[in-house]
């Protein structure tokens, strides 16, 4: 019974874990069509005109960013983020993040509290 108990959290814990992804967001921007995020040496441009997936829009038209970086490999990032539209890009502003998972359960077992 324990053993199916034990199973069962795991499970639900896991599930919990790849449903849930963090997103790289910045505030909502003005006169923005695109963004071109640079992670790690990759380009990605983001549409921020769909209003969807990838971006969202804000109030009055302004548009911000909503990135999904769930699927990442582990270890240290490093991220660019440019606002663009017809007349050109903004400056990149960069990000540093680190996708670490928690470490092996030390000290579990049953108590009284």
């Amino acid at each position: 019974m324990k053993k199916l108990f034990l199973t069962t959290v795991c499970f639900f814990a896991m599930i919990g874990a790849l449903s849930a992804s963090p997103f790289l967001v910045c505030d909502c921007q003005d006169n923005v069509e695109q963004y071109v995020v640079n992670m790690d040496g990759a380009i990605a441009i983001v549409d921020a005109s769909d209003g969807a997936g990838t971006s969202m829009v804000c109030t009055n038209g302004q548009k911000r960013l909503s990135y999904d970086v769930g699927s990442i490999s582990d270890g240290n990032h490093h991220v660019e983020v440019k606002a663009k539209n017809k007349w050109g890009e903004s400056v990149a502003v960069p990000f540093d993040f680190s996708k670490t998972l928690p470490g092996e359960i030390t000290g579990i077992g049953l108590s009284a509290d």
